[in-house]
């Protein structure tokens, strides 16, 4: 077969060779990968189904299509994005693929010089075969020793670990998020949550723990998480938000989903297999109905569970699956005496009715620094496996505990490395899977007509490489975008033309650099520098034609809004009595108390593009409220001239409100359902709220709102004509399996 080679951006594709260049070095790719990329490369254009990509990649052969998923998954790692935000490879959501790059074939002449030119390493003297044979082994079990001996040693230099070998490997390999783990009792298979099919949606899977390629056994528009197997293995139940919502089953062979609790949640399945426990969506109640069907029953009467998946900062607790004590005679669950919020706690009830018991969680967590944490296990001899995060990252841990007053017998045990954030364990048959999560940061698009409140294209990356990214603010026209990036040691602020695409560096030295604001006509910017929390906010001011920073003060930031005009900025300040806003001067660095209410935080404020009002958020113990007021130049705003715009009961994840282009639309995030969602808010002529506020997106992928795990947590996002721009955090969680130490 003579073969072609095609040219694509940096790539070279032999199909003669059987190999793959990228700017000359060859890439690390399986056959069965080559294969893939190949039949889309030469049917670049057209949409391939995926039952002929199957055919073509396992002729005569009978695969799931869960290893055409895995496939496409390693594919798309090794080719990565032609643009940022574009791919390679087109996902056509149940149809196919279609390779989307321009394709160069090239001629023999230019095969032959690229033959020659290409920098790969001359071949080894060649080896009589069985000695190669016995070479390589040779080599592979030196190597093996070698790494072997490496993951020893790293294991024991934490003091904290077990002292036995863990055995770890990584199970899946997704770009997304694949989490929430639940191992077979004999722990041959898991199964998970994933969105590798549909980004922003999640399907359950499952695969051998041994190796091979996964099931999928949802599909449909529907969310569906938190699966758990049955007490014998033949059975997963899982939640699911279609219609109708509630907790389902299926075999993991693949099948028919069976309704077994409508508005369920939750679902975990007793030790015994006669009883599953779960939430019940409507009523936040615990429930308990028969594992062979029936009637549910209200397990803990008078208490409510906290929603699902939502961090409760006071208590340093994640709510949690609920956990089934060896015995199958207790649960315990994350919640409240229904009302009491100060309740909110851990607790114990016996299986067969009783009054449930406190655990004293939040004493532990508040004495122990615990900033969250979840429990997962319950272990025979009273052994509590949970994930916490004591210091950073969130590690997976166990630790003995007393059942009878549920005081911890001794400190707790780190089981895995650390080196990324571990979650969500699942125990059985002496193992442990878990999710180990990611998260970087960088500059989103989110095409949309903004002043209409109606998306008009899916999210897309502006940024692009490992470095962070956050803080961007736009002009008014949205032509040009201000951004940090920390590329190297330090942030600096970089300057990009959002028509050309052209883009160069601002302010750079040894300082850290936050917050950076442009003015609208594009000639300055103002930024803060902070190295660490505590230290004074200093402000400057640049040219974006170059020149020397101007230091407007020594300690007034962080700026958060500034006027059209340029002459002020708007800070969030902490200090004093309680969080306030100051007014300050760009020229003379004079700052004056603007907005602060006599008991509560008031923060983040934002002016509209007209500069004639500012909204702006106050803080509750249990609400937020998002406030607006007229804006009068150097003149406080006494708090009888704030207007409430919304109030929402328990939204930690709200971020700082934003205007639409022509000041008629107020946007925020908050957390609706357990999910980050962009809401918006119609505004009268006067600036008073008009209907209620209404859902633009919800961010149920692994790309949303805010910062990767830093210390200034939240971040400005930006409408503009056509567009919203924010940092978003870009989340990647996979499932990765070990021995549980002895």
């Amino acid at each position: 077969m003579a073969g072609h080679v095609y040219q694509f951006g940096p790539f070279r594709l032999d199909e003669r060779a059987r190999i793959l260049l990228r700017d000359g070095e060859p890439v690390s790719i399986t056959p069965k990968v080559f294969e893939t990329l190949l039949f889309l490369v030469m049917n670049a254009g057209r949409t391939v189904p995926r039952e002929e990509l199957i055919q073509s990649v396992w002729p005569d052969t009978f695969v799931e299509e869960g290893n055409l998923n895995y496939n496409m998954s390693q594919l798309r790692k090794i080719l990565g994005e032609r643009e940022p935000g574009i791919p390679y490879v087109q996902t056509m959501p149940k149809v196919g693929y279609r390779f989307v790059a321009e394709i160069q074939q090239i001629g023999p002449e230019a095969e032959r010089e690229a033959a020659a030119t290409a920098k790969i390493s001359p071949p080894e003297p060649r080896l009589p075969r069985m000695r190669r044979r016995v070479m390589v082994g040779i080599l592979a079990a030196a190597m093996a020793a070698l790494l072997t001996a490496g993951a020893w040693w790293l294991w024991n230099s934490n003091s904290k670990r077990a002292s036995t070998r863990p055995n770890l490997r990584q199970l899946t390999y997704d770009a997304g998020m694949t989490d929430s783990p639940a191992l077979s009792p004999d722990a041959k298979l898991v199964a998970y949550k994933s969105d590798r099919e549909e980004p922003g949606r999640s399907d359950i899977w499952v695969q051998q723990t041994s190796g091979g390629p996964a099931l999928r056994l949802t599909k449909g528009p529907a969310d569906h998480s938190a699966p758990v197997f049955s007490a014998d293995g033949s059975k997963i139940y899982f939640a699911s938000l279609g219609t109708p919502q509630g907790i389902y089953s299926v075999s993991p062979l693949g099948g028919e989903l069976r309704l077994v609790a409508t508005d369920g949640n939750g679902p975990s399945i007793s030790p015994d297999g006669r009883s599953i426990a779960y939430v019940d969506r409507l009523s936040a109640e615990l429930r308990l109905m028969p594992a062979i069907g029936g009637p549910p029953r209200v397990a803990a009467p008078g208490y409510s569970l906290a929603s699902r998946n939502v961090y409760h900062s006071d208590v340093g607790a994640f709510d949690n699956p609920l956990v089934w004590s060896p015995d199958s005679r207790q649960i315990c669950f994350f919640g409240q005496k229904t009302g009491q919020p100060q309740t909110l706690d851990y607790w114990v009830v016996r299986a067969d009715g009783g009054t449930p018991q406190p655990t004293g969680w939040r004493l532990w967590a508040a004495q122990h620094r615990v900033k969250y944490a979840a429990a997962s296990a319950w272990l025979p001899g009273d052994v509590l496996v949970l994930w916490m995060n004591i210091a950073d990252p969130t590690q997976i841990y166990r630790v003995r505990f007393d059942k009878g007053n549920w005081h911890f017998l001794s400190e707790p045990e780190a089981l895995t490395l650390g080196t990324s954030m571990d979650n969500s364990p699942s125990v059985a048959a002496g193992k442990i899977a878990f999710a180990s999560y990611t998260s970087a940061e960088g500059v989103w698009m989110i095409p949309a007509d903004t002043n209409h409140a109606r998306l008009t294209g899916p999210l897309q990356k502006l940024t692009v490489g490992k470095a962070l990214h956050s803080d961007a603010s736009l002009t008014p026209d949205g032509r040009t975008l201000v951004f940090c990036s920390k590329r190297t040691e330090a942030t600096d602020i970089y300057l990009r033309d959002m028509v050309t695409g052209a883009e160069h560096l601002l302010v750079t030295d040894h300082e850290e650099k936050i917050s950076p604001l442009i003015s609208a006509d594009g000639t300055a910017v103002v930024y803060t520098t902070q190295t660490t929390a505590g230290d004074p906010w200093a402000v400057f001011e640049v040219q974006t034609s170059g020149g020397p920073q101007r230091k407007i003060c020594d300690d007034c930031g962080p700026p958060r809004s500034l006027s059209p005009d340029g002459k002020w900025f708007l800070a969030s300040r902490t200090d004093g009595p309680r969080p306030h806003i100051t007014l300050v001067d760009v020229k003379s660095g004079h700052s004056t108390v603007f907005l602060q209410h006599s008991r509560q935080a008031v923060e983040e404020p934002r002016l509209s593009p007209d500069g004639k009002w500012i909204a702006f958020l106050m803080r509750h113990d249990q609400t937020t409220d998002i406030l607006q007021a007229q804006f009068r130049g150097e003149q406080s705003i006494p708090e009888d001239d704030w207007v409430t715009v919304t109030s929402m009961s328990g939204s930690p994840g709200l971020t700082d409100v934003f205007w639409s282009p022509n000041g008629e639309l107020l946007y925020y995030v908050s957390m609706e359902n357990g999910q980050e969602t962009l809401m918006a808010q119609r505004l009268g002529g006067n600036r008073r709220p008009i209907d209620p506020p209404f859902v633009v997106h919800s961010f149920s992928g692994f790309v949303r709102p805010g910062r990767a795990g830093t210390w200034w947590d939240r971040d400005r996002l930006n409408a503009v004509p056509g567009r919203i721009i924010g940092t978003m955090k870009d989340d990647n969680s996979n499932i990765w399996l070990m021995d549980l130490p002895r």
